[in-house]
């Protein structure tokens, strides 16, 4: 029991101020993660540019790597993305802010086409997903789910990872207008019929502090 608590002490730092005290891994491993996670915030004022040494070939091995390996449902690997800058990425943020018809929806679409360097687009193979769904018929309406849940974990680890690098991100899901402008564009843009749209994270340089983040008191409790 001393070695066990021993071992507890030099693992964590628990903050007795709170209610639900905050548990902190000394681990080098454990806290760095934990950092990125916490760290990750909504950043909404961007410059259309990167941090310095960074390239858009970093981007895009960035997203490459973390769809190779985030767990899909049956190793099914349903995720997909491209990668959407300059002219292509103004031209499709143009026409869905010309298209959206609420006033209030507009806003975000204009600073992402005027403001923002590029933006990330996610979509699932449903092609795959009805492959499985056929193999699996009692679990059909389950799988979907499964699909879209992967496609979240390769969103906010991407998102994460960005952060990380010093690239300001937020989160869209301007989804049917996304979709309808890259119908739209010409070649060599081609979108498979198969892909579905589920995200599109927006990135560039930060240009300002993001807001403050409040918690909810949300213990998690074990029986």
């Amino acid at each position: 029991l001393h070695r066990l608590i021993r071992r507890q002490r030099q693992m964590c730092i628990r903050d007795r101020n709170q209610q639900y005290p905050r548990v902190i891994f000394m681990s080098p491993t454990y806290s760095k993660y934990l950092e990125a996670i916490s760290e990750r915030r909504s950043h909404y004022l961007l410059k259309p540019t990167l941090p310095p040494n960074i390239s858009i070939d970093d981007v895009r091995a960035i997203v490459q790597a973390i769809i190779r390996n985030t767990p899909t449902s049956h190793n099914s690997q349903t995720n997909r993305a491209i990668i959407l800058v300059g002219e292509t990425h103004k031209s499709v943020w143009d026409q869905v802010y010309n298209t959206v018809v609420e006033e209030h929806r507009k806003a975000k679409p204009r600073m992402i086409s005027d403001e923002a360097y590029g933006s990330v687009i996610f979509f699932t193979n449903e092609a795959s997903i009805r492959e499985l769904q056929e193999e699996y018929p009692k679990w059909a309406s389950e799988i979907s789910n499964l699909g879209e849940q992967s496609s979240g974990a390769v969103q906010i680890n991407i998102w994460t990872v960005l952060s990380q690098m010093g690239i300001g991100c937020n989160l869209q899901h301007y989804n049917p207008w996304v979709s309808a402008a890259l119908n739209g564009l010409p070649a060599p843009v081609e979108i498979p019929d198969d892909w579905k749209i589920r995200g599109q994270l927006v990135f560039g340089l930060p240009a300002g502090t993001p807001r403050d983040k409040e918690f909810i008191d949300n213990p998690i409790k074990v029986y």
